[in-house]
């Protein structure tokens, strides 16, 4: 059976490019204006609002890479699962600047902003790792994936999954990471996966990284 024409294909595409575009919106942190995404839950929230994940994209990429690029935008489906909130920035930004985002769309939407866990791809990974060190108080947990997570603050958990493949983020550096931190007393779940590299590996990554997140999102 023949499947799909290339100009439905490239239709399909653009539909969901305007989507996202149309959903775009822009906050000012700190008298900086920054571009993003955020996805919510259907139905009504808890008492508190929404735990949150802050995701944010690889080098090269904006705010819609993780709703409509890694894993075809599999997070929104993971974040409908787990009962969570998603925001996407444009990077870089400072690293504040992720629990000040929080902090101002929790003004305007059911968000629980003591309930916040940090999820990066690559160059993204770093920028989450170093806004955990920066407020460890107010990060329940941080995943990167494809990215170096060594500066991950003090007393945060860490999920960490590199694709075998990688020829950016070599495996071997990041479980050098990861043997380093679990020897100074660090809890890192660690994930290889043998058949990704740099990118797709995000899709690959994403259901467990969104599992472990929102299980520290929920205090277990």
């Amino acid at each position: 059976l023949a499947g799909p024409s290339r100009e439905a294909l490239r239709q399909r595409a653009q539909g969901r490019l305007d989507s996202l575009n149309a959903a775009r919106r822009s906050v000012t942190v700190e008298g900086r204006a920054t571009s993003l995404l955020l996805h919510l839950p259907a139905g009504e929230p808890p008492a508190d609002g929404w735990p949150v994940v802050v995701a944010v994209h690889g080098a090269g990429g904006d705010e819609r890479m993780f709703f409509g690029g890694y894993g075809a935008g599999v997070i929104r489906r993971l974040a409908d699962e787990h009962r969570v909130a998603v925001i996407t920035p444009a990077a870089p930004l400072p690293a504040a600047g992720l629990f000040a985002l929080v902090d101002a769309l929790a003004g305007e939407h059911a968000l629980d902003a003591a309930r916040i866990a940090l999820l990066g791809h690559s160059m993204g990974a770093g920028i989450v790792a170093q806004a955990s060190a920066a407020q460890p108080q107010r990060t329940r947990g941080v995943a990167c994936i494809a990215g170096g997570c060594a500066a991950a603050g003090a007393g945060v958990p860490v999920f960490l999954a590199a694709g075998a493949l990688d020829p950016l983020f070599r495996v071997a550096v990041l479980e050098q990471q990861v043997e380093s931190l679990r020897a100074s007393g660090r809890s890192v779940d660690y994930r290889r996966l043998e058949t990704e590299g740099h990118t797709l590996v995000v899709g690959a990554a994403l259901p467990e990284a969104m599992a472990w997140l929102a299980e520290r999102l929920r205090g277990l």
